[in-house]
């Protein structure tokens, strides 16, 4: 049923993609090397002029850091997303076995700060700017959402003087909240605030983190 409430969104507005937009042109910080899987990249779906909101919504794909569910958790979303007037950009991040945290979180803090620093060039507001991930990206969510104010890697331009906090976070069966080895024990690295983003999520994991201190919708 949701693949078929999907594909009618796509029919209806078409195809709003455009060329992938690399993160970093001079490279990525840790990069191991140039192949494709060395640049992260996003891509802007435009949601339709006549019905755009000024919303828009980072997409982070799932995998478990190991390949990228881009056309179910990426490109379909994104497309859905359109139909619905937001704005949608589908993050392409490094993954295992050339690239562990911190380097997929660098590749999400920049990806939202291009697109704040952008905002206007896509008809964006910058204050309604969400995230939204699966699984692994479900993970950075939350790892963006708490970490957002750590300076990751050294500013290359002015889109670095841009804040990486989303206005509004969407977690999606998220993993990595729990540390197996420590008797899944939640993460230390995930540490909810009053300042997290509101968060809507699938994780009761997240409400545990969360309780007494943000709206948090399961």
């Amino acid at each position: 049923m949701i693949g078929f409430i999907l594909l009618s969104a796509m029919v209806a507005v078409g195809n709003a993609q455009t060329a992938p937009i690399v993160l970093w042109e001079s490279g990525a910080p840790n990069a191991v090397g140039k192949e494709p899987q060395d640049i992260p990249t996003i891509t802007p779906f435009l949601a339709p002029k006549e019905i755009a909101t000024g919303a828009a919504v980072l997409v982070l794909p799932g995998g478990g850091y190991s390949h990228l569910s881009e056309v179910k958790e990426g490109s379909d979303v994104a497309k859905w997303l359109n139909s619905l007037g937001v704005t949608a950009f589908v993050l392409k991040y490094r993954l295992g076995m050339r690239y562990h945290q911190p380097n997929q979180l660098l590749d999400a803090a920049r990806a939202m700060r291009t697109v704040r620093a952008r905002a206007k060039d896509w008809g964006v507001d910058p204050n309604r700017i969400a995230i939204l991930g699966f699984s692994a990206g479900g993970h950075l969510v939350a790892a963006i959402s708490t970490n957002y104010k750590k300076r990751l890697y050294p500013a290359v331009d002015a889109a670095d003087k841009e804040s990486c906090r989303p206005d509004f976070a969407v977690a999606l069966y998220p993993g990595h909240l729990a540390v197996p080895e420590r008797g899944f024990a939640l993460n230390p690295d995930i540490r909810v605030t009053r300042q997290t983003p509101p968060t809507n999520t699938t994780s009761p994991l997240w409400s545990r983190m969360s309780v007494g201190l943000l709206p948090c919708s399961l």
